[in-house]
């Protein structure tokens, strides 16, 4: 069996990038208030 099927290519720089990304803007929302109003505890509680 092909030891390469379902494997995935990632490149880590994408990946850290957008994970940096998403943190500013979570930072933002928590500094506008935009999180209060959408009740992040019950959307976002996952992700935070």
């Amino acid at each position: 069996m092909d030891g390469a099927w379902g494997s995935i290519q990632a490149d880590w720089r994408l990946l850290l990038l957008l994970v940096l990304l998403w943190y500013i803007l979570l930072r933002t929302w928590e500094r506008n208030g935009t999180l209060d109003k959408w009740n992040a505890s019950r959307v976002f509680g996952f992700v935070l």
